[in-house]
């Protein structure tokens, strides 16, 4: 009986769990911190959270006007840049707002 690689047996035992939608939850919101952290240094990246992700959209708390403004500026770097770590075109647009300043 010839063994089936885990790979593919993997995604199936997901998706029969219904966990596929959580799983990419957090691929976007984990890819973010990186992308962000690789865009901007991780230094700056301190200022950004990444809150949620539904409908395509990435909902970001900024402790800075000037990351919240930087973000506004780099919105479709920084969507490229996550769709690209994720391998599909998950996000749609950014919300970023503004926390503690």
């Amino acid at each position: 009986m010839p063994f089936e690689p885990i790979k593919r047996i993997l995604p199936k035992v997901v998706a029969s769990h219904g966990m596929t939608t959580q799983l990419r939850v957090r691929r976007v919101l984990e890819s973010s911190a990186a992308v962000l952290a690789g865009l901007w240094g991780p230094e700056r990246a301190t200022f950004v959270h990444a809150v949620s992700f539904r409908d395509g959209e990435l909902k970001l708390e900024v402790r800075s006007a000037a990351a919240l403004q930087e973000i506004r500026m780099d919105e479709m770097r920084l969507m490229n840049g996550i769709n690209r770590e994720v391998g599909e075109r998950a996000i749609v647009r950014i919300h970023a707002v503004s926390k503690g300043f």
